[in-house]
């Protein structure tokens, strides 16, 4: 059974809300979700209203500048909104909001990533909207079946589909996989021939995604690792994730396996400067609560150690269930070095282990709670990170590793 993923979860909650105040006019509510991709001059046809925005991903190139994605729902409840906004002060302000996609709130696809590649803008999960512009517009881009991943290094763009739109699903209900490579900005997409045919993903994978599941890292420009979601083999032991690995730039590809030491649902990897490899396993959550285990390889995934897995049958004498890592549903993680990793989720605060997944602790004063939680975790470098704290656009910043962070609401200026 699949987590519900944050955003739908937000969705059907800011969705009801509008509908509430349509029938008691006090305002206009928020949401999100996705399907037909609207050109920039849609933007017309929805305009920005007084109604907050809700930050739901953000990307950085430098500790300045960056790219913020916003959501919006109509008053009514029934048209749902993406909307793409520049910052040039590390996310106090975003400025010139243009509308990336937008669909009927009911359809349960939604773009879920925002990534950029220099110039080049990709909003994608499954449907994909790309902008060459430096996000000023954006339009709809074909692709061979669902975008699952968008990963880049120097000027080589990687993007995982899922074919199931195209294709039937195999005989276990699994969706092949292709590898497409583009070395001009994603203008045009090639084939890989050498991806393993046999790779397949579920086809709601839109949904394994924010459940915190990685599917495509890039460490540079050759070594690269596609992360599927563990098998779960219904008989309480561990379970495995299919792991890809290749390190002459796709040319071959070795098979290895995540062992999880839990039953396992989804996996948050992370590669550390210097090619450590970390993870977080997530069971399935309950009322706030989610087993985990740490995972750690120091050999590109050739073998793993599993570190303080909880064990959901034995949760009340298993000490390890008491980390705060179990509190609150996985969203992403990001290794800073073999020791320092953060995690972020639904219904979590930031959390940090400084011992490579020993201790689990949160972050002093705390990030996000127990209700909407954090977002998103990412660093540019050692020292400089950022953090989206949920339901309130705050974007919580540090620069000097995570030991102190400082928070503010991100304010938007209005496309005139």
């Amino acid at each position: 059974m699949l987590v519900p993923s944050r955003r739908k979860l937000r969705w059907q909650i800011r969705r009801t809300a509008a509908l509430l105040l349509v029938m008691a006019p006090l305002g206009t509510a928020l949401a999100t979700f996705p399907s037909a991709i609207a050109r920039a001059g849609d933007a017309a046809a929805a305009p920005l209203t007084r109604s907050p925005f809700t930050l739901e991903s953000m990307v950085f190139s430098n500790v300045l500048d960056g790219y913020g994605l916003f959501s919006r729902v109509s008053t009514n409840g029934d048209r749902c909104f993406d909307y793409v906004g520049r910052t040039s002060d590390g996310g106090a302000n975003f400025r010139d909001l243009v509308l990336a996609t937008r669909w009927n709130c009911a359809n349960g696809a939604m773009p879920t990533a925002l990534t950029f590649d220099g110039g080049n803008g990709f909003l994608y999960g499954p449907t994909l909207s790309v902008s060459d512009d430096g996000g000023r517009s954006w339009t709809t881009s074909r692709s061979s079946g669902d975008v699952v991943a968008i990963a880049s290094a120097g000027h080589s763009l990687w993007q995982l589909v899922s074919v199931c739109s195209k294709l039937e699903a195999r005989s276990d209900g699994y969706c092949p996989l292709l590898l497409e490579t583009s070395s001009n900005g994603g203008r045009t997409w090639t084939q890989s021939p050498t991806f393993p045919k046999g790779a397949a993903v579920h086809p709601q994978v839109a949904d394994q995604r924010s459940s915190g599941q990685s599917f495509l890292i890039r460490v540079n420009p050759r070594v690269a690792y596609v992360v599927l979601p563990p098998i779960v083999n219904f008989k309480g032991t561990t379970d495995h994730a299919e792991l890809w690995f290749t390190a002459n730039d796709g040319v071959t590809w070795t098979k290895r396996s995540i062992a999880c030491g839990i039953d396992a649902l989804s996996v948050a990897l992370s590669a550390a400067p210097g090619g450590a490899l970390i993870g977080v396993c997530a069971s399935g959550p309950s009322t706030g609560f989610q087993p985990k285990s740490t995972v750690r390889s120091m050999n590109e995934g050739r073998t793993w150690t599993v570190i303080n897995p909880c064990d959901p049958t034995v949760a009340a004498t298993n000490r390890h269930c008491s980390s705060p890592l179990n509190d609150g549903y996985l969203g992403s993680i990001d290794a800073v070095s073999t020791e320092v990793v953060f995690e972020v989720g639904g219904r979590s605060s930031l959390n940090v282990t400084w011992d490579g997944g020993h201790k689990w602790t949160p972050v002093e004063p705390l990030l996000g709670g127990s209700d909407a939680g954090t977002f998103q975790v990412a660093f540019l470098n050692s020292r400089d990170g950022k953090v989206i704290v949920a339901a309130t656009n705050e974007i919580a910043t540090t620069t000097d590793g995570g030991k102190k962070w400082t928070s503010r609401i991100a304010m938007i200026n209005r496309r005139s």
